[in-house]
């Protein structure tokens, strides 16, 4: 039997049942009141006794229905109850079909491979034979338990307070020193209460007002970058491009200068967003804050070759091998701190020591003019008390 043939079979059960409740729903006879059945039976001619009464006028009314040939026959009313009983038969026999037919698919369904079980469902749902639907959104994966996963790299900026955020999002001069320093390491501010007069003071922090070194700025502007680029990627190229050009001073001038113009920098920018609405473009340097910080240093040349290019441990033609004095034999006039070779001064010079004292760059490759110097006049080639511009001993080299 095909689900077609089911469907119809269902339909012609559902009508019998119908027209059965339709013949059921016609007032029968023993409802009828005497005069009802009296004026029936002397519409039809039957005669009755004027004593008679209403199950003798019913039982004359019902034979003269009936006819001889159903005297003996079922009333309509029994035959209407046998016709519901039959339907009411067939309908559950078609029940029990469309059953036996849910289970056979529930059997062909269990044969197929189940879903893996997911963690932290409890086994008291009931199971239904409603295939499982597919969802449109892609569901994340729950891996049992004991199981190792990958956590993905959580990004620095994501620890940064809130207020901090908010700050750089809005354009305002932010300390990068702040973005260095954990939340739960930051100092409390002190309350005083004063009868009904309170009074709060601001803890200072001392690690706000030092200056970062090369590597502290960088890691702390990358922060600073990537919170204003999760909201505005677009200025990625133009912050890498000012991280560069600060970097850029920081190696060829030294010292902290770089933060100096820095701060100058980012204060003015901030100011310039406040007052007239601009954002100014920071991959571009400021000339005249260039200018206020960088003008009392002295170029960033190279000492050996004057090339503004390289700087001097950077000169092709430094020998790789440590600078021996020619003049001397002895090694007592040599740098005994290695730990201090390749540092360089502000102005690009090497730092040299005698000892572990450290020999005056302004007083070989020029004047000396602090009239307390605490750094060694002596020439910083044969290590003798003369410049290293008049070094003899130099220009035999």
């Amino acid at each position: 039997m095909s689900h077609a043939s089911d469907i119809e079979d269902a339909a012609s059960v559902l009508d019998n049942v119908a027209r059965t409740s339709d013949l059921g729903s016609i007032p029968s006879l023993r409802n009828w009141t005497i005069p009802k059945l009296t004026a029936e039976l002397v519409r039809k001619g039957i005669p009755f006794p004027a004593t008679a009464r209403k199950a003798e006028l019913y039982r004359l009314l019902v034979s003269e229905h009936s006819g001889p040939c159903d005297q003996a026959g079922p009333s309509s009313e029994e035959v209407s109850m046998q016709t519901l009983n039959t339907s009411i038969l067939q309908l559950h026999t078609l029940i029990n079909s469309l059953c036996s037919r849910v289970d056979t698919l529930e059997c062909k369904s269990s044969e197929a491979p189940a879903p893996a079980p997911v963690v932290g469902l409890t086994s008291a749902i009931p199971h239904t034979s409603v295939p499982p639907q597919v969802s449109a959104t892609p569901q994340a994966s729950v891996l049992p338990v004991g199981l190792n996963m990958l956590v993905p790299n959580v990004a620095p900026a994501h620890f940064i307070p809130t207020n901090l955020k908010k700050d750089i999002l809005d354009g305002k001069d932010v300390n990068l020193a702040s973005l260095l320093i954990a939340s739960h390491d930051v100092s409390e501010n002190k309350t005083i209460a004063c009868g009904e007069v309170s009074v709060i003071l601001k803890a200072k922090d001392v690690r706000l007002s030092r200056k970062l070194t090369l590597a502290e700025f960088s890691m702390a502007f990358a922060i600073y970058r990537d919170v204003l680029c999760s909201v505005k990627p677009e200025r990625r190229e133009e912050l890498d491009m000012y991280l560069f050009k600060v970097t850029e001073l920081a190696h060829k001038y030294g010292g902290f200068t770089f933060y100096d113009y820095h701060k100058s920098f980012s204060a003015k920018a901030a100011a310039a967003l406040v007052q007239y609405n601009y954002t100014v473009n920071w991959a571009l340097v400021d000339t005249e804050i260039f200018c206020n910080h960088f003008a009392g240093l002295k170029a960033p040349v190279c000492s050996r070759c004057q090339s503004i290019a390289h700087t001097t441990e950077w000169c092709n033609t430094v020998n790789s091998s440590s600078e021996v004095n020619p003049g001397t034999s002895s090694p007592t006039f040599q740098p005994r701190n290695q730990k201090h070779s390749g540092l360089i001064d502000k102005l690009g010079r090497p730092i040299k020591y005698l000892g572990k004292s450290q020999i005056c760059n302004n007083f070989n490759f020029g004047s000396c003019n602090y009239n307390q110097c605490r750094l060694l006049h002596v020439c910083a080639f044969c290590f003798r008390a003369h410049p290293k511009a008049s070094c003899p001993q130099k220009s035999k080299a």
